[in-house]
């Protein structure tokens, strides 16, 4: 019974996710959380190498990196992005704003407690998106059991180049990020994808900011846990075209780092402007749209009384979405 509801959510939402073609689905056992390098042979026998999210960048996404003096201090470079990424972050219209440390402190933090080590164990938590060419293969070079326990292969950590060790460094504290207090990652695909983006200067907008022009704003969260347990937090709001959009500040425990929108007509001109005044069921269902975060589809039923709603959707992968919320009117 249970294989058969799983199948028809499968077909019923496969219009609105379509995953990787060329994915490998490989999890894996994984042993600890680790930041990963790209060891690449040249034809004339030199070896090029790059932290998985950088090639992830290149191959994937056509992202560059900048060129950096090998004089410029990695760390620094770290926390300059860092700085971004915690500005957007705390720029908050959310009533139930839940206070992380900064990622500036993540950086530094992780910068004080590497631990140089040699043959770091493999972690297994890439599951990579892309196969590696043959001159090509993966080395671990950090493997983040813990934050009292981070070890570093000093080998590989030698041979990076400036660009890369910040990147590790914005790579081992966004990943730290998503999977605090129960964050749902559990590989680090939207870490790397997250990475590139940013290094090659790409711009984050708020989660957690509203547009100005947003009518009819409500707050749904979770029925289960409280405001800092909820898998499920979201704005929903009437934009200026008047489409209903949904804004995810988290999804199914997967935290958003940039604005991640759901958007449609919504109810008929005649219901209510505000889906949770109608009287009646009132079903929505669209893509996701966002710049680096969860690729998938969403399906909202209000239930027709009070400010309840059911969430069914697939995320990357077929991650299945069941969840129950709960609204209320901001403004």
């Amino acid at each position: 019974m249970k294989t058969t509801l799983l199948l028809s959510l499968i077909l019923q939402l496969s219009l609105f996710f379509t995953a990787p073609a060329n994915a490998l689905g490989r999890r894996g056992t994984s042993i600890g959380n680790g930041g990963v390098t790209v060891s690449c042979v040249q034809e004339d026998g030199s070896v090029v190498l790059d932290l998985l999210d950088l090639w992830d960048a290149k191959k994937l996404y056509h992202y560059r990196a900048p060129h950096l003096s090998n004089n410029a201090d990695p760390l620094q470079v770290a926390i300059d992005y860092a700085q971004i990424i915690d500005t957007a972050l705390e720029n908050s219209d959310d009533p139930y704003n839940v206070t992380f440390q900064t990622m500036e402190d993540r950086v530094n933090y992780f910068a004080r407690k590497m631990d140089f080590k040699n043959n770091v164990p493999e972690s297994n938590d890439t599951r990579e998106i892309l196969e590696f060419s043959s001159n090509c293969s993966p080395v671990q070079v950090v493997n983040f059991m813990s934050p009292t326990h981070i070890e570093v292969d000093i080998d590989v950590w030698s041979d990076l180049s400036v660009i890369n060790r910040a990147a590790l460094y914005l790579h081992e504290a966004i990943y730290w990020y998503l999977r605090d207090r129960n964050g749902a990652d559990s590989d680090s695909r939207r870490t790397r994808h997250a990475v590139g983006y940013i290094l090659s200067n790409g711009k984050l907008d708020s989660p957690f900011k509203l547009p100005n022009d947003a009518r009819n704003v409500q707050f749904c969260h979770s029925i289960k846990g409280d405001s800092k347990t909820w898998a499920t937090q979201l704005f929903a709001y009437r934009a200026m075209d008047g489409k209903l959009t949904m804004q995810f500040i988290q999804l199914d425990g997967f935290r958003m780092l940039t604005k991640t929108t759901a958007s449609g007509v919504g109810p008929a001109p005649e219901g209510a402007a505000n889906p949770m005044e109608s009287k009646s069921k009132f079903v929505f269902s669209s893509r996701l749209k966002s710049i680096l975060d969860q690729e998938g589809g969403v399906r909202m039923t209000w239930s027709g009384n009070a400010h309840n709603v059911h969430l069914t959707g697939l995320l990357q992968e077929y991650d299945v979405l069941n969840d129950d919320l709960t609204c209320e009117a901001l403004r």
